[in-house]
């Protein structure tokens, strides 16, 4: 028997089974995934049942692990202890450009959305899930997943949470990147800029550009998935991206 069976076996110990599941628990729960995960998840959706209060919130343009969330956010003093601890964190793939697309604000419109719920009641939004289509071969990823992502014509995943990164987009977005010593990461992507030409092409102008990112940030925050706090934000992230092509 596997040290996994062992482990398994301990968790299915009457004594251990808690009486109630997270997924049944009487509070309002929210899952989040990102393009990571989605294909080898199988949430049964949404559900305003007694008992069962729940969503799935499944983010396009996003890998489970992204520039600002291993690298950005330990900035200083928290980068200088995870090197004394002898696990630095880095991006390590062959592609140039680590994925960094701003979707870790949806987690703070989750949060109001969970707050919502547990304190008042109000039903968190809904959003369809990122679609999938079976693949020919198990995908060259960590879960072996038998599906992958539909994508767009920008080579976007489709459904799923709409940000204003795969609905106006300026990159292309890959949630794996290929490590520099060999093998793949599945868990942190790449992204691909448009570039010049493409940028034009797409959206003429940057005030077009401009003009059409404002219009889909607000419809997201509408649609409960940004924080009108965070609408500034998110807007100069994209703009700030764009200048650095």
């Amino acid at each position: 028997m596997g040290v996994a069976n062992l482990r398994d076996k301990e968790m299915l110990r009457p004594e251990r089974i808690p009486a109630q599941s997270v997924m049944g628990a009487e509070v309002p729960y929210i899952n989040i995934n990102t393009e990571s995960e989605n294909r080898a998840v199988n949430w049964h959706g949404d559900s305003d049942d007694p008992g069962s209060r729940f969503r799935v919130y499944e983010i396009p343009a996003s890998s489970h692990d992204s520039f600002y969330n291993l690298i950005g956010y330990y900035e200083g003093q928290g980068q200088e202890d995870q090197i004394k601890a002898g696990v630095p964190l880095a991006y390590d793939g062959l592609e140039e450009i680590p994925l960094d697309s701003a979707y870790e604000m949806v987690f703070s419109a989750a949060f109001r959305n969970l707050y919502g719920g547990v304190r008042k009641g109000i039903p968190a939004p809904h959003a369809p899930k990122i679609e999938t289509e079976f693949t020919s071969r198990p995908m060259e990823e960590a879960f072996g997943a038998a599906v992958k992502n539909k994508t767009d014509l920008f080579g976007n995943a489709q459904g799923g949470i709409r940000l204003p990164a795969v609905e106006c987009p300026i990159y292309t977005y890959h949630s794996a990147s290929r490590r520099k010593g060999g093998g793949l990461n599945p868990l942190f992507g790449w992204m691909e800029p448009f570039g010049k030409d493409r940028f034009r092409a797409v959206y003429g102008t940057e005030a077009q550009y401009e003009k059409i990112l404002t219009e889909k940030t607000a419809a997201a925050c509408a649609a409960g998935f940004l924080l009108k706090e965070d609408i500034q934000a998110y807007e100069d992230f994209f703009l700030k991206k764009l200048q650095e092509w």
